[in-house]
C-alpha cells in the first residue's frame, strides 16, 4: 500500500465514531426482557406462574393425545380415501383451534404476572 493511499484510509478510521450509538443504546433482545420481568417476580409469585404454566402445558398435553387418539380411531373406521381425508383435516382444524386456545391462556398468564407477550410462533 502506497503512503498517498493509506493516509485517507487512516483519516477515515480515526473520523469514525469508536461504537455505533444504535449497539451502545440497543433495545433488550425478548429473552433479556423476560429474564428481567422473571427475576422482579416474588418466590411465590414464581412458584405459582410456573405451576400454572405446568397446568396450562399438561391440558395442552392432554387434549393432543386424545386428539391422537380420536384421529386413529378415525382412520381405522375407514379405509377409503376421502374418509381418510376427512379425518386428517378434521385433526388438523382441532390441532389449530386448541392451538390458539393454548395461545390465548398462556398470553393471559403471561399478563397476570407482567410477561412480555410472546411473538405468534
Amino acid at each position: 500500500m502506497t503512503p498517498f493511499k493509506a493516509l485517507p484510509l487512516a483519516l477515515l478510521l480515526a473520523a469514525a465514531p469508536a461504537a455505533p450509538a444504535a449497539a451502545q443504546a440497543r433495545r433488550p433482545t425478548t429473552q433479556e426482557q423476560e429474564a428481567q420481568a422473571l427475576a422482579r417476580l416474588s418466590l411465590p409469585d414464581l412458584r405459582n406462574y410456573f405451576e400454572a404454566r405446568r397446568q396450562i402445558e399438561r391440558r395442552s398435553s392432554d387434549l393432543r393425545l386424545a386428539q391422537l387418539r380420536n384421529l386413529e380411531d378415525c382412520l381405522q373406521r375407514t379405509r377409503q380415501r376421502a374418509t381418510a381425508d376427512a379425518c386428517l383435516e378434521q385433526a388438523r382444524a382441532q390441532r389449530e383451534r386448541d392451538r390458539a386456545q393454548w395461545m390465548r391462556e398462556l398470553a393471559a398468564l403471561r399478563q397476570r404476572y407482567q410477561l412480555p407477550a410472546l411473538d405468534d410462533r
